[in-house]
């Protein structure tokens, strides 16, 4: 049993000093997760990783561990809570990580000494984007913290009063007409995605439609985050062929939550489509690569772009002439308003493109040359490498210093930003005089995308692992928060599965008439999904008597799939190797192993037979094997057996003659 305690500050102390001394109670104190827990490492075999939000779950790298001081509350406070509230889900290790992200980004490096109403706002935030379908847990366990920290004066500023911003989820599947505007919310606008397509066709030369269209087509090509848009490599496009020899093009992302590198590949009716798009995006990025790949080898100088007449770096410059050099074409007052307001040159200095640059340079990002170390992307290689202002309306390019595009540059331009006044923000949309039928204005957000092309995929039809695949989950669970088929969808989608299970064109030839044995092959009536194949048992009528035995079962249909042979095959070495023992034990004299040797021989001699059918190449993929048998073992038959009312064949006959009798019963 795990030794625990009530943690009580003392109001004698500061915020900082209650911490420290929590912390340290966790560290010696609580046995929860074994009193050989090393408290210091921040890898906990069978409890959590302290690892840094978007880190895999079960990733080992140094690089990936939380930063100090955080840390060392994260692991006290986990510990803490599990032990006077155990649970499977441990979702504190959520508000943990979106807290150490928000607090790193916010102040450098994390400290909960930092937390207030404004980092929860913020992490709630990342928690709807990040999380997606855990969300609201998420939210939960962060105002849970709050609440915490702030009743125990483990923190200056009280957060007791937070409340999580984030609604509970409601599942898909529900009807009316909250659950229809709930799935209409989470998916685009068709009129607004085909005025998207219809400004992408039409485009002009402006560098933010050229980007917000392009990016746009990516979107659509596959079910993809517009982070792992934005930090895609140049050289992203690959071309394979499939088993059948026919052209393949992928394009190679990398995707977050776990999954890493994924190929996926482009639908054919849109590699055209995408294609054009990354051309598009290569003309408004060319020099931001170039300029990437000189300031990476050059730190200390200044880039001269295509354009410039300005070659020397140590000659004298005029205001203006110095604009030239940054890219700007401006009148001598605005010339010297920018370089001696803006860029702190005073009167009488000397301006060269050294002594510009000097005043330049510290406003590249401390983050530059890298744009994504976990995908291996810097900026002299990165697709979306730009300049400074490259998409702005209004301010000229600052073509000296690198730029990247981030998802809230994306998103405003496709939705217009009702906190500015009329004139100050305008969306793709409005600038191309789209509006919908009633006059109100089209918007779209890049994360409704993603939703639309999961969706689509149920609609047709993909298995949940097909498409957890495609969008890079790890876990196909987390689909369901992207399925919004309606529930009149579904049912027409289960009646379809029905039909093509009951009337499918490898088992059978409808236009001419078919023998008794391919007839009962066919499945009828209430049909159910199997890990095999099919099950036709109608559980209305009885319950099911050959309880997760499936393939000892006559009313099962096994299904020919690449993966099905694999595991049958597994199974009959377990049967086999399950089958030795019990014939042992009944050598043996053991109680009731006589019955395991019957049930074991007649599974394994079943098997053996539907490896041999898996094998045969003459049988199509996609077909459908049912083994009749007549004598499974059942406390039913045995009681008929023993009033002499039910013959069947011993089960001391040999293999071979047992399967004999399979091949007579097919």
């Amino acid at each position: 049993m795990s030794n625990l305690f009530y943690f009580t500050s003392k109001a004698e102390l500061s915020a900082q000093e209650n911490l420290k001394e929590f912390i340290n109670k966790c560290r010696d104190e609580l046995t929860v997760f074994g009193k050989e827990l090393d408290f210091d490492a921040w890898l906990w075999p069978k409890a959590a990783n302290f690892t840094k939000l978007g880190s895999g779950s079960r990733s080992t790298s140094i690089e990936d561990k939380m930063g100090e001081p955080f840390i060392s509350f994260a692991k006290a406070y986990f510990r803490y809570q599990q032990g006077h509230n155990p649970t499977g889900t441990k979702n504190e290790s959520k508000a943990l990580k979106v807290l150490e992200k928000v607090l790193t980004e916010l102040h450098g490096q994390p400290d909960i000494l930092k937390l207030n109403s404004s980092v929860l706002d913020q992490a709630a935030l990342v928690a709807r984007e990040y999380y997606v379908s855990a969300a609201y847990q998420c939210g939960r366990e962060l105002q849970r913290l709050a609440k915490f920290v702030s009743d125990n004066d483990l923190v200056p500023t009280s957060c007791s009063t937070w409340v999580n911003p984030i609604p509970r989820p409601e599942g898909s599947e529900k009807t009316g007409k909250k659950a229809a505007e709930a799935r209409d919310k989470k998916l685009p606008h068709p009129d607004a995605v085909l005025a998207l397509a219809d400004i992408f066709a039409n485009i002009g030369d402006d560098p933010r439609d050229i980007f917000t269209t392009s990016v746009f087509a990516l979107l659509m090509s596959g079910s993809v985050r517009i982070s792992e848009v934005l930090r895609l490599p140049n050289r992203c496009e690959h071309h394979d062929v499939d088993k059948h020899g026919d052209p393949v093009y992928r394009i190679g992302y990398f995707s977050g939550k776990g999954f890493g590198v994924n190929l996926k590949p482009v639908p054919t009716v849109m590699v055209p489509i995408v294609q054009e798009a990354l051309r598009r995006i290569r003309t408004i990025t060319d020099e931001g690569r170039a300029l990437g790949k000189w300031l990476e080898a050059n730190p200390d100088q200044m880039f001269i772009h295509p354009d410039s007449r300005h070659k020397d770096r140590t000659k004298p410059l005029t205001e203006v002439e110095a604009c030239e050099a940054l890219g700007f074409e401006l009148s001598p007052s605005e010339a010297q308003q920018r370089i001696y307001y803006l860029y702190g040159f005073k009167r009488g200095d000397v301006i060269t493109l050294d002594t510009l640059w000097d005043k330049l340079k510290d406003r590249v990002d401390e983050k530059f040359p890298v744009v994504s170390k976990k995908a291996g992307v810097n900026y002299g290689d990165a697709l979306f490498a730009m300049q400074r202002n490259r998409l702005h309306a209004q301010r000229g390019t600052l073509r000296v210093l690198p730029w990247l595009p981030s998802v809230n540059i994306v998103n405003n331009d496709l939705s217009p930003r009702e906190s500015l006044e009329e004139g100050q923000h305008t969306s793709i949309f409005a600038r191309y005089g789209f509006r919908h039928s009633d006059g109100s204005e089209m918007k779209i957000t890049t994360h409704q995308m993603r939703h639309m092309i999961d969706t689509m995929g149920h609609r047709g039809g993909l298995s949940e692992d097909d498409i957890a695949r495609f969008a890079g989950r790890a876990d196909p669970k987390q689909n369901r928060v992207y399925n919004h088929l309606t529930p009149k969808e579904l049912a027409a989608k289960y009646e379809a599965v029905q039909l093509a299970a009951g009337y499918d064109q490898s088992v059978l030839i409808h236009c001419e008439p078919v023998s008794r044995e391919a007839y009962e092959l066919a499945p009828k009536g209430p049909v159910h999904r199997s890990r095999y194949g099919f099950c036709l048992h109608d559980f209305a009528a009885a319950p099911c008597g050959q309880f997760r035995d499936c393939l000892n079962c006559n009313e099962h249909l096994c299904e020919k799939r690449p993966d099905t042979k694999e595991e049958i095959e597994s199974q009959l070495a377990d049967i086999e190797e399950q089958l030795a023992a019990s014939e042992a034990a009944m050598q043996e004299g053991h109680y009731g192993a006589d019955r395991w040797v019957e049930h074991h021989s007649l599974s394994a001699a079943r098997m053996r037979e539907l490896v041999g059918i898996l094998k045969d190449e003459s049988v199509p993929e996609g077909s459908f094997i049912r083994l009749r048998r007549e004598n499974q073992p059942s406390h039913s038959a045995r009681a008929l057996r023993a009033r002499g009312e039910m013959h069947t064949k011993s089960i001391s006959e040999e293999p071979s003659n047992r399967l004999a009798s399979l091949m007579e019963m097919l």
